[in-house]
């Protein structure tokens, strides 16, 4: 089956108890004593004599879906007295899956997709844990490492994507498959957007875009090669600068993207220096400057959680006079003020 074919399947999750059904032996009625079961014993009859035990043997079968005798009620994934390796008093195994998957892939930068699957009662949609549940991660527009494996002891595989340079989308097809073959596929597919690095930016009125970051634009005392015109945190000609950042007038400016959170935290963005102009600018669709100075600054701290990207929107008008544009932040646990990164600024290919 193809990754179109398998792709259809994949707004289901495919959830079945496995098949099968113990029968007691011919003539025997289910022996009394919760001993373990050995094996020596069949997966569909049920134990007399010196093998007693409750149930039908689940040494050799210990997928068959079948429920454990009254007297298992622990639920859990652990062999217990009746030597099943799954408890399923509740009801039949199920085979339960959650993955969890970037909502943006930016190119260049691999992020992590986790898988944990396991067994759930009926009716809870859990998975427990499981090791041992193969696992297949296809990838159209990118990479997967790895892209197969099985759980770990605790019940979770986890690989790295990356986008392929000119994709718009890594579509990823998660297929989780019971190593025996007992429980069918569980499918989930998945289509994340690409991103670059940078903020999309747009100058008006004429029209121009560029891909910027660190927004670190305006006046600097220190670039008088340049006319004092700084542009993303260097020194730069005029002929080089989408418009002459340290005096220029008759301009506006637009970003637009996202930011990326590594650590979960509070994060504080300021100006740090003084900007000068109409300077407007949401995070994660908080207002953190609404202001307009001939010479002033910003500070507003934003809640964010770790690893992941949240909306940004910037904007910019100068007010006369030199300009300064800045966008800056204290991260959780950083010990002093920094131009936000380019490496943790995107925008849509």
């Amino acid at each position: 089956m193809d990754l179109t074919q398998r792709k259809w399947l994949a707004g289901c999750v495919v959830c079945l108890s496995a098949c099968g059904a113990n029968s007691l032996g011919s003539g025997t009625a289910p022996d009394t004593t919760n001993d373990a079961d050995t094996a020596s014993d069949t997966a569909t009859a049920a134990d007399t004599g010196p093998l007693q035990d409750t149930v039908s043997a689940d040494a050799l079968a210990p997928l068959d879906g079948q429920a454990d005798a009254g007297t298992d009620s622990s639920g859990d994934a652990s062999p217990d007295a009746l030597g099943d390796a799954i408890a399923d008093a509740a009801g039949p195994s199920l085979l339960a899956v959650d993955v969890t998957a970037p909502d943006l892939v930016v190119e260049g930068q691999a992020r992590t997709v986790k898988v944990r699957a396991g067994h759930a009662q009926q009716g809870n949609g859990a998975a427990l844990g499981s090791p041992g549940i193969g696992v297949t991660v296809e990838v159209t527009g990118g990479t997967a490492t790895p892209s197969q494996g099985v759980t770990d002891l605790n019940g979770d595989f986890s690989t790295q994507i990356n986008a392929t340079t000119g994709d718009t989308a890594v579509d990823l097809l998660v297929a989780v498959t019971v190593t025996d073959g007992v429980a069918p596929d569980v499918l989930r597919y998945f289509s994340i957007p690409v991103a670059v690095q940078g903020l999309m930016t747009t100058y008006l009125p004429a029209g121009t875009q560029a891909r910027e970051g660190p927004v670190f634009h305006g006046y600097s005392s220190v670039c008088d090669a340049t006319g004092n015109n700084m542009y993303q945190g260097v020194c730069t000609q005029l002929v080089s600068s989408p418009v002459n950042w340290a005096w220029g007038s008759g301009f506006s400016v637009a970003w637009s993207g996202w930011l990326y959170a590594p650590v979960a935290g509070e994060y504080q963005f300021s100006s740090n220096y003084w900007v000068d102009g109409f300077v407007k600018i949401d995070v994660a669709n908080t207002p953190v400057a609404n202001i307009d100075t001939p010479g002033g600054g910003y500070s507003a701290t934003v809640s964010l959680l770790a690893d992941t990207w949240v909306p940004l929107t910037m904007s910019f008008i100068p007010n006369g006079g030199s300009n300064n544009m800045h966008l800056g932040w204290v991260p959780p646990g950083a010990a002093a003020w920094s131009p936000v990164p380019k490496a943790n600024l995107a925008s849509p290919r």
